[in-house]
Parts: C-alpha cells; sequence; structure tokens
C-alpha cells in the first residue's frame, strides 16, 4: 500500500482568465513595479489672475496712487479740520476789521473838525477867540454856566429855585448820547433848572433867552408841577473834550 501524502495541486486556472493573467504578467517588465493606473487624474486648478493684475497694476501705478492719496487727505484735513478754524478767524478779522475802520472813521471826523477850529482860530482876531471859547468852552465850566443862567433867569424875571448839574461819563454818557448826532470830541452838562411859578410871558423869555445865549445850550423838555405850580427846564450845554 502507498503511504505517500497527497501533494497540495494549485488550483486550476479558468480558461477565460487565462488572457487576461498572460496579458497582465506580460505587461510587468523586469525591475519595475506593477503597472500604474493610467486612470486620469483631476488637473490643478489655475491660480486667479485677479491678484496678479492688482499687484502689477499697483506696481505700476503707485506713484500716482499715493500722489492721489495724499491729496484727498489733505482735501479731507482741509475740510475737517483747518477749514473750521480759517472761517472763524475770517470771522474774528472781520469783526476787527469793521472796528478799526470805525475808530479810524471817527478819528478822522474828529480830527477834521479840530483843524477847521484851528484854521479858525488862525484867521478870527481875538475877539472872534473868545466868543468861540463862549460858545464852545474846552471843558463843562460848570461855575459860568450857573453865573450865565442865573443872568438870564433875572433878565427873563424869573426867579431859580435849584439848578442841578449832571455830566455823564463813561457807559453813562454813551448812553445818553445815543439818540443824538454829536461830533467826535463833543460832549454835554446836563442841566435840571427848577424855575419858582411865573407868568406865561416870563417863563416864554426865559427859553428863548437860553436858546439865544452865547452859550450852546439846547432845551430838551419843560415840565410843569401843578401842586408846587412850578417848572423845571432840562436843558443841555455842549463842551470840547478835553485831549
Amino acid at each position: 500500500m502507498n503511504n505517500t501524502a497527497p501533494q497540495n495541486k494549485p488550483p486550476a486556472i479558468p480558461e477565460a482568465a487565462a488572457p487576461e493573467i498572460t496579458a497582465r504578467a506580460q505587461s510587468v517588465r523586469p525591475g519595475e513595479g506593477p503597472a500604474r493606473s493610467t486612470a486620469a487624474r483631476p488637473q490643478a486648478l489655475p491660480k486667479p489672475k485677479l491678484a496678479g493684475f492688482m499687484a502689477q497694476w499697483f506696481r505700476q501705478y503707485y506713484k500716482l496712487v499715493t500722489i492721489a492719496a495724499c491729496a484727498m487727505l489733505l482735501v479731507a484735513g482741509y475740510l475737517f479740520l483747518l477749514g473750521p478754524k480759517f472761517s472763524a478767524a475770517r470771522v474774528v478779522a472781520g469783526s476787527e476789521f469793521d472796528e478799526a475802520a470805525a475808530e479810524r472813521s471817527q478819528l478822522e471826523e474828529r480830527l477834521g473838525y479840530l483843524q477847521k477850529l484851528e484854521r479858525a482860530r488862525a484867521v478870527a482876531p481875538s475877539d472872534a477867540l473868545r466868543d468861540i471859547e463862549d460858545f464852545l468852552p474846552s471843558d463843562p465850566g460848570t461855575p459860568q454856566l450857573l453865573t450865565s443862567l442865573e443872568a438870564i433867569a433875572a433878565s427873563s424875571g424869573v426867579l431859580i429855585d435849584g439848578i442841578e448839574f449832571v455830566i455823564p461819563e463813561g457807559e453813562e454818557a454813551a448812553k445818553a448820547a445815543s439818540g443824538l448826532s454829536l461830533p467826535s470830541g463833543v460832549s454835554f452838562v446836563e442841566v435840571a433848572l427848577a424855575v419858582a411859578s411865573s407868568p406865561y410871558d416870563a417863563l416864554k423869555a426865559l427859553l428863548a433867552n437860553i436858546e439865544a445865549n452865547l452859550r450852546l445850550m439846547d432845551v430838551i423838555a419843560v415840565a410843569y408841577s401843578p401842586a408846587s405850580k412850578s417848572y423845571t427846564i432840562t436843558l443841555r450845554a455842549y463842551y470840547l473834550l478835553s485831549e
């Protein structure tokens, strides 16, 4: 009896698959690995061209871009920072110019008045010069004014009960002269003249004599008090302001 063990035989290859295996074996050359698949691989997408175009454009026109950006910054800075400051400065300068022009006009008017007065003094005789001083003195001259008013009242036939002098200064003078058209350098003394009860003709003569007096004076108001049967006459006597 033969005790030899049965040997393992390779499985039989179907005849239909034999040509395919043979073809694969022939396609592999000695020293080469198995054949790589020739299936189509996905191709890499082309890089976007916009970024490259922008970079090239900036390199070509960067000078113009820089100049334009600087110009825009300057315009924006002027509009939002310097513009309002310049406008405010122009307003302040305009108001200061108007004030300076008004002051200059007043000084020129005063200078012209003084020049005319100086020319008149140069050609006038001494008596005329004294008349000018009496007409428009260089100070309020309240003592002389008091004496003059007492003389006028006596010649008019009325009796003076009291006299009050008011010399406006500073803001008070400006407020009092707001309704007057006085030449520059001319001011006034305001006088309140209390007159005792007098006939109408005597009061009328007093007012006429005040207006006709050599000293430049204007009657502003006449008030009658029925209780005391007296009059209060308000007048202004003018004078030149001293330098």
